[in-house]
This record gives C-alpha cells, sequence and structure tokens, in this order.
C-alpha cells in the first residue's frame, strides 16, 4: 500500500490529496492554508508522486495535481504518470491546479480533467480560483457550497451539447439517431458495450465519438443527476441568456469594479504601460511638481466653501492631495481615482469660463486670486496625467461617447441602490455620485464627468449580471456562491434597481437586453439578507 498522506486530523480520511513536485510544495501549502482558512471543515492533505507511483493502490480524496510549464518541460512524464496512476484506480476525476493558463498536456480519455487557473491569484482566500477549488472538493464529498439561492443548471454544460453540433461523421450520427440520441448526455450515460450494441455502430465511429465526447471532458458510463430534464428547451433559454449577460465586458470609459470580500470595489488602477510611464524622469518631476500645485490650491479652496455654485471644490481638492501624496511608482495604482478628481476639478474651471463670458448664475466668477492657482494646477496637471496610456484611451474614449443629462438619475439610482444594500462601500458611491454631480454642470469637462459616472455604473450592473449567469452555468462564478453574503446583496440589488438597470442597458442589442431581463427577474428568486426588506415587485412596465 501507498503511504499514508499526512492529514489535518488523525484517522480522518482526507476530502481532497494535493499532489505536487518538489518545486510547488511551497505554492500547494499557500493553497491549502487559503483553502483552510475559507473552509476549516475540510481536511486536506499533501504528497508527492514518489509517495504515490510506487505501486500501491489509490482509492481515497480528490486528486488535486500542481503543475506548470517548467515542471512539465522537466519531467514530460509527470501528468501522463499521475493519470495513469489515478484512472487504474478507478478515479474519474482529477484536478489541475496551474499559475500558467496552458501546461501543455493531453487529458486521458478515462479522466474527467478540472483546470484552476492560479494565473492571477492574489493568495486572498476568498479569491475566484481558491473559490471554484473549494466548490470542486465540496462536489466530490456531497457536502453543500453555502448561498445557492440562484436556480443552477443541475449538471455539466457539456451534457446539453447536441451531437449535431460536434460535426461527426454520417455513419455515427445516423448510428445516435437510431437510438434517439440528441444530446451528449444522452450518449455519455450509456457504456462502451451499449453503444456498440447501437444499429450502425462501429469499433471506428465509437472510436469517433469517444475522442469527441473526451474533448468535452466527458467519458461514457457516467451517472447525470435530474437527466433528461423535463424543461429542456426552457433550460437552454436560461443557458442562452446566463452566457450572453457573462460575455458583457466592462468599459474603460468608466471605473471598473472587482469583487473583494463581500462587496464589489472600484479598481484604481491603469495597465502595465502606465508603470513605465510612471518611471520617466520627466512624470516624476511633473508628479512633484503637481503635487505641489495641488497642496498650494487645497490651502485657499476653503474659502468659497460657502459660495452658490462653488460647494465640493474643496472636497476634490483635498482628495486629489490624498490621491497624489504617494510616490510616483504608486501613482498607476490610483489612475482611475485621479482621473474622476481631474474631471472634477476641470468641471469648476469650466464654470468659471462661462461666468466670465457672461453666462447667467447664482455663483460668482473666482477673483484673481482663487482663479490664479486653479489655472495653474490645471495647466500642470492636464499633460502630466495624458502622459499615462490608460488615461489618455479614457479621456479620448469619454470624448467620444455621448450620454444624456437623463442617464444621471438612472446612474444615481443605481449607486444608491448598491449602497443601500451594502454592495459596495460608502467612499465609492460617494466618488460616483459627485463624479455624477458634476456631470448635471455645462461644458466639456462636465460632458465627460456625466460619461465616466454613467459609465462606471454601467460597469457595476455588468459586474452584477455576469456574477449570476455564471453562477447559473455553474462555472467559476461558483465562487459567488461560496459567499452567501455577496450573493444576497447582488440579487438585491439587482432586484431593486431594476427600471434604472434596465435603462443604463437600454442601447444593448435587443437579444441581450432580454437577457438582462431574463437574469434580473432570475435574481428575484434570492431571499433577502439579513436586515433587508424582500425584494420589491417588478414595477409595470410601459407598452414598447
Amino acid at each position: 500500500m501507498a503511504e499514508a498522506p499526512k492529514v489535518y486530523r488523525e484517522g480522518v480520511m482526507p476530502d481532497a490529496l494535493f499532489i505536487a513536485p518538489k518545486e510547488l510544495l511551497p505554492l500547494a501549502q499557500k493553497v491549502m492554508t487559503a483553502l483552510h482558512q475559507l473552509r476549516p471543515d475540510f481536511h486536506i492533505a499533501i504528497t508527492t508522486l514518489e509517495r504515490l507511483d510506487n505501486g500501491g493502490r489509490f482509492r481515497g480524496p480528490l486528486p488535486i495535481i500542481f503543475a506548470d510549464k517548467a515542471v512539465t518541460r522537466a519531467h514530460p512524464e509527470y501528468l501522463k504518470r499521475l493519470q495513469r496512476l489515478f484512472a487504474r484506480d478507478g478515479h474519474h476525476e482529477l484536478v489541475v491546479v496551474s499559475q500558467d493558463r496552458s501546461i501543455g498536456f493531453s487529458p486521458s480519455p478515462d479522466l474527467i480533467v478540472r483546470l484552476v487557473d492560479l494565473h492571477k491569484w492574489n493568495g486572498e482566500s476568498r479569491s475566484t480560483p481558491l473559490l471554484e477549488l473549494s466548490a470542486l472538493i465540496a462536489r466530490s464529498t456531497d457536502r453543500p457550497l453555502e448561498g445557492e439561492f440562484f436556480p443552477r443548471v443541475p449538471f455539466e454544460l457539456a451534457y446539453l451539447t447536441k451531437v449535431d453540433d460536434l460535426n461527426l461523421s454520417f455513419a455515427l450520427n445516423r448510428a445516435l439517431r437510431s437510438d434517439n440520441i440528441i444530446f451528449i448526455g444522452d450518449a455519455a450515460q450509456k457504456s462502451g458495450d451499449e453503444l456498440m450494441m447501437l444499429e450502425g455502430m462501429s469499433p471506428d465511429t465509437l472510436e469517433e465519438l469517444r475522442v469527441a465526447m473526451a474533448s468535452l471532458g466527458i467519458a461514457f458510463g457516467v451517472e447525470i443527476d435530474s437527466w433528461p430534464p423535463e424543461n429542456i428547451e426552457e433550460l437552454l433559454q436560461r443557458i442562452d441568456a446566463a452566457q450572453r449577460v457573462r460575455a458583457l465586458e466592462q468599459s474603460r470609459t468608466g471605473a471598473t469594479f472587482e469583487a473583494h470580500g463581500d462587496h464589489f470595489v472600484i479598481n484604481p488602477a491603469g495597465d502595465e504601460n502606465d508603470v513605465a510611464a510612471a518611471q520617466r524622469p520627466v512624470t516624476r518631476q511633473m508628479h512633484d511638481e503637481v503635487r505641489r500645485k495641488a497642496q498650494d490650491f487645497a490651502a485657499v479652496a476653503h474659502r468659497l466653501d460657502n459660495q452658490p455654485g462653488w460647494t465640493g471644490l474643496r472636497a476634490v481638492a483635498e482628495r486629489l492631495v490624498a490621491l497624489l501624496d504617494r510616490p510616483s511608482d504608486d501613482i498607476p495604482n490610483q489612475l482611475g481615482s485621479i482621473y474622476g478628481a481631474a474631471l472634477e476639478l476641470g468641471s469648476f474651471l469650466d464654470l468659471d469660463n462661462s461666468l466670465r463670458s457672461g453666462a447667467s448664475s447664482i455663483a460668482p466668477a473666482l477673483d484673481a486670486d482663487m482663479r490664479r492657482p486653479l489655472d495653474d494646477l490645471v495647466r500642470t496637471f492636464a499633460p502630466w496625467l495624458r502622459a499615462f496610456p490608460s488615461v489618455r484611451e479614457m479621456d479620448d474614449d469619454t470624448g467620444k461617447f455621448l450620454t444624456r443629462h437623463s442617464d444621471l438619475a438612472a446612474t444615481q439610482v443605481v449607486i444608491q441602490s448598491a449602497q443601500k444594500v451594502d454592495l459596495i462601500h460608502r467612499l465609492d458611491a460617494d466618488a460616483v455620485l459627485e463624479l455624477a454631480a458634476t456631470g448635471k454642470r455645462e461644458g466639456f469637462q462636465a460632458d465627460k464627468a456625466r460619461t465616466r459616472s454613467t459609465q462606471t455604473a454601467r460597469n457595476l450592473v455588468v459586474m452584477a449580471l455576469g456574477a449570476v449567469g455564471s453562477f447559473i452555468l455553474g462555472t467559476t462564478a461558483s465562487a459567488y456562491a461560496a459567499d452567501s453574503v455577496l450573493f444576497h446583496k447582488i440579487g438585491a440589488f439587482l432586484a431593486t434597481g431594476e427600471q434604472s438597470i434596465l435603462h443604463l442597458v437600454e442601447g444593448l442589442p435587443h437579444d441581450l437586453r432580454i437577457s438582462v431581463e431574463t437574469i434580473i427577474e432570475e435574481s428575484r428568486t434570492l431571499p433577502p439578507a439579513p436586515g433587508q426588506p424582500p425584494a420589491a415587485p417588478p414595477a409595470p412596465r410601459a407598452p414598447a
């Protein structure tokens, strides 16, 4: 017998077994520690290939293999040996965990291989790959996932693939039709011997089917719960809607969101090219100058606090000082927030220009002592900020994308709805709402502020819709399933902000808009989060 691996509790069979070469043992230990923080009820053991591959038998927990390109190059047979070992011992599924998106191996036709991508793992226990891994272990041990409130597809989506969509030979298609096999799920429940008995099936066509099914991660002789589904056409429509909304992307024109714990938070960073821009000597020098001028202006901006039309100028000046008060190398991590502050600041300059041109307003024009430092700051600030590629992209896109003033009302409702259910932090909500308030003014900078706030709200909607869509599909957004608090919030947000959400996505193609409405309707199946009232019934819609 193979040596029993060490487990957390003596005498208890582990729920999962991590197998790692010595090069990846530190990574396996790190993942095990993070996973134990997420699910302390899991018992996980770590071993090496050498301890297993000694001629013994292995009938135990879910095998989870750690690999990367360097390992597969140094040990070409590593993954193949493990696949043979587990297939020999009766395993039908294993998990491969890798920091490389492609590790270059061909899965065995006798095993279903699940890939967990650690390429962007940040070490957080509640990050997507760790939550996905947790879901796989929970499923293998028949343990429930927390927070499964949305109706999910009760089996692998690949089972719903129609055999007509696989480009199979005429002979194989005819043999499958002879037994009314329409979906891959119909074939997967039959053994190879049973399929061989179909009229017109030959060893060659059986092998063709085996290869086609293996490409989908499916083998012969699988027991599928809830198959065949009674409402398969309705199920296919739900899946289509989920796939469509999951494919929606957040726009760089607005601030983007990411999941962090039980909140969606604004990602303030730029891109990798911004890092190179921040390291240029001239950019560093301009950063120092902009920071100094921002501090000078913030010191006098309080004088306008009680002036009609100028409320908020002091707050944005102080926020800008805080954002700039950091090393130049850290500026790319705050570019999204700095850009938003720049739009607000520029809108006040536009206001003063308008007043000096004779526009009628209760706001007085700035006196020279206030105008001079504001003008000086903006003139220095603008070229420094546009030295960063992501800012140039945001600025150019924002200038081209026109939004309506009516979009601001929907933007405010969406952000306030998200804050009300605690889906986003108050500081993020305040930043977007202040930008929306800036968008109510006139002028080019106000136009850009209006666009950025509206697109930011839309990005929040896309993030929430994508989470629900992926969850229904049973893919990596099982990450959200493991966090019932976050999922409560998502459902409450989509249900309570429905009309404003639909307003923000009304520019989508008709089929996508219908998919959004379907997913929002799904969100009403969520029970309310603790302390929150039930979701309101949908408001009556205006006739088309």
